[in-house]
């Protein structure tokens, strides 16, 4: 071996010629080449004669790795167009060697029509362990991190192997797939008499707002918008009491009553409805419900109780209190004249 690293071996006393007077042609082959090269020759393509030189070349085999990208709406394939629209998009992997990221990173793998889809990455050095993290994935959620040679906090880390370079070569240790889910299940309130769950109420009328347009204190943040409003309670008999409120993804929503069924006074305060991964549950004053999921939906029971709602401070009738107390005092007073008059 050399000082440029190469390595050199000569043979001599070879017989150029063969009994009949036949000139030898001799070649050299490397039988056993280093583990992850292929070889190479120079020199020698119709042989070899006296004084030659073959030269023989180790060339580092590449490999490649495969990226899935799995997507589920409800933990399922996405059947509707309107499915498929929720869990369609690009989604972004970094791919990282000793920490670093390669060239071309991060990748993107475009999902279309709810359909999973792959990326693979080629000229890859064999024999070396990569990550690979899903970075981007919008409004979906991860749910399932696999394949490589070990998953750690949903990142998989996969082994190139030298010379596997299709899809169809790859061995398992140079796949990973990653799944994610959309979850969003169609929340149904039933309008129900406080006294009698069985009582259902129609005509009650609601706002749906998100979690971050309500104060501490119930009230609506000035400025907030609902995200549903003017939400009915059915007054049929098929469905009396029940409204829908849409397709609800994970997270925390307040409802509000803006207008009571007839004979009933209206929630002072909202309703908080939080919504899960296979859970629903609602928080109504200290009362708290949950919803079993069936076929992708809930119901969940809101009360009102029963009565004559009392005016609110400044509104017609406090003034009309008001008016009916200055005349009772004027009243009074009259009384009170005239009683004198007669001492």
């Amino acid at each position: 071996k050399n000082a440029q690293g190469e390595w050199k071996w000569s043979k001599g006393g070879l017989p150029k010629f063969d009994e009949n007077g036949n000139e030898y042609t001799y070649y050299v082959v490397e039988t056993i080449p280093s583990t992850g090269y292929e070889t190479t020759y120079l020199g020698q393509s119709s042989g070899l004669h006296n004084g030659d030189t073959a030269v023989i070349h180790n060339k580092l085999l590449k490999g490649s790795l495969k990226i899935t990208k799995n997507v589920q709406y409800n933990g399922r394939t996405a059947l509707t167009d309107e499915e498929k629209a929720l869990v369609n998009g690009s989604y972004q992997f970094a791919v990282k060697k000793g920490g670093v990221e390669i060239s071309g990173s991060p990748f993107t793998i475009t999902v279309i029509n709810g359909i999973s889809n792959s990326v693979l990455i080629s000229d890859l050095d064999q024999g070396t362990d990569y990550t690979i993290e899903e970075t981007g994935s919008g409004s979906l959620v991860l749910k399932d991190a696999s394949g490589g040679t070990a998953v750690n906090s949903n990142i998989v880390t996969a082994t190139v192997t030298a010379g596997k370079l299709t899809e169809t070569d790859l061995l398992d240790s140079a796949k990973a797939a990653f799944t994610n889910n959309y979850t969003a299940y169609e929340v149904i309130i039933v309008k129900v008499d406080t006294g009698n769950t069985d009582t259902k109420l129609g005509g009650a009328k609601f706002d749906l707002y998100p979690e971050g347009a309500v104060n501490d204190d119930g009230s609506i943040k000035e400025g907030a918008v609902p995200l549903k409003s003017d939400l009915v309670s059915s007054s049929s008999v098929s469905d009396k009491g029940k409204v829908s409120l849409g397709s609800l993804t994970p997270g925390t929503y307040y409802l509000f009553e803006t207008e009571a069924p007839a004979g009933y006074i209206m929630m002072d305060m909202p309703v908080k409805i939080t919504v899960n991964e296979n859970n629903i549950s609602l928080l109504q004053g200290t009362s708290q419900r949950s919803g079993t999921i069936e076929n992708e939906k809930t119901e969940l029971m809101v009360m009102n109780s029963a009565g004559v709602e009392l005016p609110s401070t400044g509104g017609p009738g406090t003034r009309l209190f008001t008016i009916l107390g200055s005349i009772l005092v004027m009243f009074a007073g009259v009384l009170l004249v005239r009683r004198r008059r007669c001492i």
